[in-house]
């Protein structure tokens, strides 16, 4: 009986040894699981944390991106008053100025001189348009022209000077200080330098 007392301890102890064995192979393998799940989760949470990174930081600079547009759009904004309003300033004071010189004792003359420059086209039964405060000078011109020209009033011309319209040639030739004033304007425009960039 002992022996099989001694037998069955000793199977004991063997099945107990093997499932020892076992058990810290499953162990093993479990914990070579858990190691391999949790790089695996690292290496996942990393792509993560890039991909998320990434579209933050792309938004940052997209917002930024906007941010300098909007900055510089309304730069440009504030520039372009700046420079109109000096524009508006120059050519307020260069129309007050040519105002003035049309009520000067030197405009007949210039107005004269201005005349007898455009007979040199020998443009016979013209009409010569006139706002209504140089109506006084209509006789004056008609001389300095020498030859026939009709006499009409003419609302447009604000400033002064005169167009001499000739039908048969299909001409129109603008001696008005309107016309003069906005053709220096658009040159000003063009070669002033005042560009906004």
């Amino acid at each position: 009986m002992q022996n099989m007392k001694e037998i069955f301890l000793y199977m004991k102890e063997e099945i107990e040894s093997m499932a020892k064995k076992e058990e810290e192979a499953i162990l093993h393998d479990v914990k070579v699981l858990e190691d391999v799940a949790y790089e695996q989760m690292k290496v996942e949470a990393k792509r993560n944390a890039d991909v998320q990174g990434k579209q933050e930081l792309a938004e940052i600079s997209s917002e930024a991106a906007n941010e300098i547009a909007t900055s510089h759009t309304e730069r440009t904004r504030r520039l372009i008053e700046i420079r109109e309003g000096y524009v508006k300033d120059i050519f307020e004071k260069a129309k007050e100025k040519l105002v003035t010189f049309s009520q000067s004792k030197d405009y007949p003359a210039f107005m004269e001189n201005k005349i007898k420059e455009v007979s040199s086209y020998h443009l016979d039964h013209s009409i010569l348009f006139l706002r209504l405060q140089d109506m006084h000078l209509k006789d004056q011109l008609v001389n300095a022209y020498g030859m026939h020209l009709e006499v009409k009033e003419d609302p447009t011309i604000e400033i002064g000077g005169f167009k001499v319209e000739n039908q048969e040639n299909q001409l129109v030739l603008d001696e008005t200080l309107d016309t003069a004033l906005k053709n220096q304007r658009e040159w000003f425009n063009q070669n002033s330098g005042l560009t906004i960039q």
